[in-house]
């Protein structure tokens, strides 16, 4: 089974585990039209839109794996969208984090200052499947199409292996989450330089 909006296929197998099972039942109910949130309640377009703007003004997007502590051999990809702000701020993240899922967090500037920002992440492969089809569309700035293409790839390898994301990755899949890690880090600073 496939399932694609224009700009991101998730090519779901058939398994007898679990997180597989699961992975197929996310990939039937995450429709691309309309987009669903967290409670089940579809996604306007105009909410949409405003996310979108405002996590490509503010929001960052990671890809990385690290093995197990517990089971040699096996390794966990981990991917995550975020949004720092003030602290003043925090409505606006808590209202994504009530429809999109995540966690909020306190932070405290890294100037050593008392003052402190709010983080939302989200990493479980659901809600950033749900995340990158709100981020896909015709019109993504040029300064992020890059890194959310690369991290739409590092989301369908985690959802191809199931909800958890976590199982034994081929050394081509190990080598390619790097690449992903190591291009998102790059251009996060080349954004950094030229703004």
């Amino acid at each position: 089974m496939t399932v694609s909006d224009k700009s991101f296929t998730v090519q779901v197998v058939k398994a007898k585990s679990e997180p597989r099972r699961n992975a197929r039942r996310l990939a039937e109910t995450a429709s691309p039209d309309p987009i669903l949130d967290i409670n089940g309640a579809p996604i306007s377009p105009e909410w949409a839109g405003e996310f979108r703007g405002f996590f490509f003004g503010e929001g960052t997007l990671s890809a990385y794996y690290y093995n197990s502590t517990e089971t040699p051999g096996i390794q966990h990809a981990a991917i995550q969208a975020s949004i720092g702000l003030r602290s003043d701020d925090a409505a606006t993240l808590q209202e994504f984090q009530r429809r999109l899922g995540g966690k909020l967090s306190l932070e405290k500037y890294r100037d050593g200052s008392d003052r402190t920002i709010t983080r939302w992440r989200c990493g479980t492969a659901a809600n950033c499947y749900r995340i990158a089809l709100l981020l896909g569309g015709p019109r993504i700035p040029f300064v992020k199409s890059r890194q959310v293409a690369l991290w739409k790839e590092a989301v369908q390898l985690k959802m191809a292996k199931g909800i958890a994301g976590s199982g034994r990755y081929a050394p081509e899949e190990r080598k390619r989450l790097r690449e992903i890690h190591d291009a998102l880090l790059a251009l996060r600073k080349w954004v950094a330089v030229t703004t």
